[in-house]
C-alpha cells in the first residue's frame, strides 16, 4: 500500500481556529462577513441589499431575508463575528475588528473564496452540510481528513478506511466518524470513495461502543454479537445467526453507513479512498491552508487579507461566487421527491428499521436537509406505494423496507 507508515497520529486542530472556520463554510457566509464594514449597524433588509449590490448588474443570487438572518443568528454570531446592536428594529455589526480573531477570520475568508474560485468543489462540500460553531467535530474530523491524505504517496494514491483511521486522532474509534464524511466527500466529488461487497471473505467486522442501533432489530442482534466476540467476517456472522447472506449483505451495508460497526479489511485492497490528480492538487493545497491558519502563518494572513479586499471590491467575483453558493446551498426541500425517496430507500432494509428522527440524521450527513414532518411526508408516500412499512411503537413509528 503506498500510503506513508511511522507517522504520527493527526492531533486536535485549534479550538479557536475550528470555531471561525466552521462559521465560514460557504462563500455565502464569507461573502456576507466581509461585505459588512466594521463599526456599522446593519438590518436584514439593509444586508440583503448588500448582497445583491455587490454582484453588480447581473446578480447569481439574491439572498433571502431568512438566509441572511440564517447565516448572522447561527454561524456569524455564535462564532463572536458579529452581534445584535439593537432589538427594534433588529440590526447586526462586527464585533471588535482590531481583535485577532477578525483578524483571523478575514485572511481565512479571502484565502477560501480563492480557492473555492481555483477549483471545482464549493465550500459547503468541502465542509460538509452540518459545519457550525456549534458542531465542530464536524470540521474538526474533515481537517484531520485532509492532512491525512495530503501526505500519501504514489500514483494515484490509495488508502483503506482503516490505514486512514490508523493516520488520525479524533476519538477512540474514529472509523465510523469518518466514513459518513468519507461518502459524503465521495458523492461531491472531493474524494474516490468505494465501498466493496459486503460479504468480502477478506472483511471482518467489529462493533463501534460508541454507537448502537435503538431497537431490537437483526441490525442491533448483529452489533451487539459484535460487541461480545473478537471482529468476524460475514460469514462467519451468518454462521452464528442463521441469516442468509443476501441479509448479511444488506444488514452490514446499513451497520457501516450508520457508524454502527467498522469494517476492517484484512486483504488491503478493498473499501479504498483514491485520489485523481485534480483530487490531490486540491487536497494537498488545503491540507497546507490549513496547517498555515493553525501556525498563524504571518504570511498567508497578509495574503488572505489581499484575496479578500480585492474579491469584496470585484463585482464579478462576488456574483460568481455567490452563483457557485447557490447552486450547492441548502436547498433540499425543491430535490424531487424521487431523488430523496431514492435516499431513504437505500438507508431503510427489510431488516433495519428507524425511527423518523434516525433518517432526518442520516439524511442531513447525505446534504439533504429536510424536517421530521417533510420527512414523514416522503415515507407515507412510500408506504402508500407498498414499498415502505411502519410499525407503531411507544412515542412514534419504525419504518422499514419491504422486499
Amino acid at each position: 500500500m503506498n500510503h506513508e507508515t511511522g507517522r504520527r497520529p493527526e492531533t486536535r486542530t485549534k479550538e479557536p481556529f475550528l470555531t471561525t472556520l466552521s462559521a465560514l463554510s460557504s462563500e455565502g457566509k464569507i461573502l456576507l462577513y466581509l461585505l459588512m464594514k466594521p463599526n456599522t449597524a446593519y438590518t436584514e433588509g439593509n444586508l440583503v441589499h448588500l448582497m445583491h449590490e455587490a454582484q453588480g448588474p447581473k446578480p447569481a443570487w439574491l439572498m433571502s431575508h431568512s438566509t441572511i438572518e440564517t447565516h448572522l443568528t447561527r454561524n456569524l454570531a455564535p462564532a463572536g463575528l458579529v452581534e445584535t446592536t439593537s432589538s427594534r428594529p433588529k440590526q447586526y455589526s462586527k464585533t471588535d475588528p482590531n481583535s485577532p480573531q477578525h483578524i483571523i477570520a478575514t485572511a481565512l475568508g479571502g484565502t477560501l473564496l480563492g480557492l473555492s474560485m481555483e477549483y471545482d468543489p464549493s465550500l459547503r462540500d468541502v465542509w460538509g452540510a452540518n459545519a457550525s460553531p456549534g458542531k465542530i467535530e464536524s470540521v474538526s474530523i474533515r481537517c484531520a481528513i485532509y492532512k491525512a491524505l495530503s501526505r500519501l504517496s504514489g500514483f494515484p494514491p490509495i488508502i483503506t478506511l482503516g490505514q486512514l483511521a490508523e493516520m488520525i486522532e479524533y476519538s477512540d474509534s474514529p472509523a465510523e466518524l469518518a466514513i459518513a464524511h468519507i461518502i459524503s466527500m465521495g458523492q461531491a466529488d472531493v474524494v474516490s470513495y468505494q465501498i466493496s461487497p459486503m460479504t468480502n471473505e477478506r472483511t471482518v467486522y467489529q462493533g463501534n461502543t460508541g454507537r448502537k442501533p435503538k431497537k431490537d432489530t437483526r441490525s442491533r442482534l448483529i452489533h451487539d454479537i459484535l460487541l461480545s466476540n473478537e471482529p468476524m467476517t460475514a460469514g462467519e456472522i451468518a454462521q452464528v445467526t442463521g441469516l442468509s447472506p443476501q441479509d448479511i449483505e444488506k444488514a452490514m451495508l446499513v451497520l457501516v453507513r450508520g457508524g454502527y460497526v467498522i469494517p476492517v479489511d484484512l486483504s488491503g485492497t478493498q473499501n479504498f479512498i483514491v485520489l485523481n490528480g485534480k483530487q490531490r492538487r486540491f487536497i494537498r493545497t488545503l491540507a497546507g491552508i490549513i496547517t498555515r491558519f493553525e501556525n498563524e502563518d504571518p504570511t498567508i494572513l497578509t495574503i488572505g487579507h489581499d484575496m479578500a479586499r480585492r474579491i469584496a471590491n470585484d463585482s464579478r467575483k462576488v456574483s460568481t461566487l455567490m452563483q457557485k453558493a447557490h447552486e450547492h446551498s441548502r436547498n433540499s426541500r425543491h430535490l424531487p421527491a424521487e431523488v430523496v425517496q431514492g435516499h431513504i430507500l437505500t438507508l431503510l432494509t427489510s431488516e433495519t428499521q428507524l425511527h423518523t428522527i434516525d433518517l432526518v440524521i442520516a439524511l442531513q450527513e447525505l446534504g439533504i436537509v429536510l424536517s421530521p414532518s417533510s420527512v414523514r411526508q416522503h415515507l407515507q408516500m412510500l408506504k402508500s406505494s407498498g414499498v415502505v412499512g411502519r410499525h407503531a411503537v411507544g412515542m412514534g413509528d419504525l419504518w422499514f423496507r419491504i422486499s
